[in-house]
């Protein structure tokens, strides 16, 4: 009773604002207000953007406080931050809009210069190799540890959202196991040395859905679904046309070459793809932990609980460090997460802001392995693709042949070309739609909160732990 008034008060805010937003003048002083500049570069309008959310952030941070002094009860004041961090929500979507509005004629010319960003041959074909030795690593890991799932039941398994009629229909055995896992092992190790890569490739999709999903259909589920995604969008790439043993066989025998220059978009657009859905892996856990948590999330006593929490999961464990004795330390931190999952997705958009999501991602992962023992190790292996080995080799043999006075030749150039012109690439149109339709299906499943196999949305420890946990402790003697 009390949020529905609200909500109907929110939503004619909200409409309001945005007609508002629509005659000129107004446009123009959101503009002003924003520091929104149509000559301004994307990464420092980004930085501008940022500033203005760590204001709104503080002050309805403020606000937070204020509510926790003057409102004693917990549930009352949980459900009023709650409903404050709701217009927290609401004025971000304002600051987002407002910006995109202003620019709006600038929206699709910077996609597809996004889309259309060359990239090396040569980072693609190392991006392949390693992620296909760590799927022949996922895959050891399931046939020769984890086996005893396939022994199961069939009335043990339990169905997840929109794939019950998978899971209760498909054949499921230790030897069905035994041999799809090898098939996998021996698929993935075909694909990493580039022999007869896109055909083993190909094959590698369904059967990865089945090694790796089997675990999944007895009421847990792993959130390995990147293992599934990023291998089929290689799948429809050029991603062995070097370092492979496809590329020799090209090279000497079919007398073939790969597509020149050796950096250009069909080898940059499947690392799109990747780093967009590492948008909506983060955004999602973002706004979520907002809109059903609050900031009492980051700012209140749940954020130690958590720690403490995990702590307790993972048989005593206890860092060096002991955060929980800096609580004010541990809710900026928090806050932090926050405001960097809200962020992610607008930093892989640039290359330069990619430096910072790499930074950011990876200081975020490891301090909650430190503090939590949550590393999320599968998605750091693949922040690989942000590297550019093509970039950095090239740095280096440049500056190596001028401490020696030789002169260096480039071993690619990149070449800026139009949407157009990428789209007549070989293998462009494949990875565009496949990666176009992972992505809509991962984005809906984020927005709906779905979690299933194989689209689905990702963690986003978006819950308050209370002060008290009651748990079940065993001794064997």
């Amino acid at each position: 009773i009390t949020l529905l008034p609200v909500g109907v008060l929110a939503a004619y805010c909200i409409y309001r604002l945005f007609r508002l937003l629509q005659r000129g003048s107004v446009k123009k002083k959101a503009a002003y207000f924003l520091g929104i500049s149509r000559q301004e570069s994307y990464e420092k309008a980004l930085l501008r953007q940022f500033i203005i959310t760590l204001i709104i952030f503080a002050f309805f941070s403020g606000i937070y406080y204020l509510l926790q002094w003057l409102v004693p009860d917990y549930f009352i004041f949980f459900r009023l931050q709650l409903i404050i961090s709701w217009f927290l929500i609401i004025a971000l979507l304002f600051q987002f809009y407002a910006s995109a509005y202003v620019v709006k004629d600038r929206l699709l010319p910077f996609a597809a210069r996004f889309f259309t960003e060359p990239l090396s041959v040569y980072n693609l074909a190392i991006f392949r190799i390693l992620m296909l030795k760590w799927l022949k690593n996922h895959y050891n890991y399931r046939v020769y540890d984890t086996a005893y799932w396939a022994a199961m039941p069939p009335e043990a398994r339990v169905d997840l959202p929109y794939m019950g009629w998978f899971i209760q229909h498909i054949p499921i055995s230790p030897e069905i196991y035994l041999y799809m896992g090898k098939l996998g092992i021996i698929l993935s190790t075909m694909a990493m040395w580039g022999l007869f890569t896109r055909p083993a490739l190909l094959l590698n999709i369904p059967v990865s859905i089945y090694v790796l999903g089997v675990p999944m259909f007895f009421g847990k589920l792993a959130h390995q679904q990147m293992w599934v995604w990023f291998p089929a969008i290689l799948a429809f790439s050029r991603c062995a046309d070097v370092l492979s043993i496809d590329w020799l066989i090209n090279k000497y025998i079919r007398k073939t070459k790969p597509l020149m220059p050796l950096a250009n978009q069909a080898y940059g657009l499947p690392f799109k793809f990747i780093w967009l859905h590492y948008g909506i892996i983060y955004f999602y856990a973002g706004i979520i932990k907002i809109s059903q948590c609050g900031l009492d999330w980051a700012l209140g006593k749940s954020m130690i609980n958590q720690i403490q929490l995990e702590w307790l999961q993972n048989y005593d464990m206890l860092p060096a460090f002991r955060i929980d004795y800096y609580p004010m330390l541990a809710h900026a931190g928090g806050l932090g997460v926050i405001i960097m999952e809200l962020f992610y997705p607008f930093l892989v958009l640039s290359s330069l802001t990619r430096i910072v999501s790499f930074v950011a991602g990876l200081s975020f992962h490891n301090s909650a392995a430190y503090f939590m023992n949550i590393g999320f190790e599968d998605l750091q292996r693949t922040y690989v693709s942000y590297i550019d080995f093509a970039g950095i080799y090239n740095r280096v043999k440049t500056k190596l042949y001028a401490l020696f006075h030789f002169s260096a030749t480039h071993t690619y150039e990149k070449q800026h070309w139009t949407f157009s012109e990428a789209w007549q690439l070989p293998s462009f149109k494949a990875v565009f739609y496949l990666g176009t339709v992972l992505f809509t299906i991962n984005f809906m499943c984020g927005l709906l909160r779905i979690h299933s196999w194989p689209f689905s949305s990702y963690p986003t420890y978006s819950r308050i732990v209370y002060d008290y946990h009651w748990y079940v402790y065993y001794e064997a003697y």
